[in-house]
């Protein structure tokens, strides 16, 4: 209840039809692209990895010659919640990441139309830029 209530307004939203046929030809579409084909095959091999590693390490730093205790194993999957609240942190040290890549174009004509669609504050001075 409490996510719903501090989930911010929708902005730029349009709603998609929930027809089971037209969500099929969504996912055939995204599954032509061979390059988006390729980054689910990424993303998969990393949750694959990543599972493997959470599920593995706590046999292996039981067993000889770690012969760590569980209660010490149980915290090593804390630094997981602390990676999961401190994520979303270096969005909010600069405030135009979040609307997207930060303007480093050399070329000042594409400085300025960066600086437009960004809402992070553009420098004055492009010195450190350069």
């Amino acid at each position: 209840m409490a996510f719903r209530l501090l989930l911010p307004k929708a902005r730029n939203f349009t709603p998609g039809s929930l027809n089971p046929r037209a969500l099929a030809g969504t996912v055939r579409g995204h599954l032509a692209d061979p390059l988006l084909v390729r980054l689910y095959a990424i993303g998969a091999l990393f949750m694959t990895v990543f599972g493997a590693v959470y599920t593995v390490i706590g046999y292996r730093l039981t067993a000889a010659p770690f012969n760590l205790p569980q209660g010490l194993i149980g915290s090593i999957f804390l630094v997981y919640l602390v990676g999961t609240v401190s994520s979303p942190r270096p969005a909010s040290w600069w405030p135009g990441w979040a609307a997207g890549a930060p303007c480093t174009w050399r070329s000042p004509r594409r400085r300025r139309a960066c600086c437009s669609r960004s809402r992070a504050p553009c420098p004055r001075s492009w010195r450190a830029w350069s």
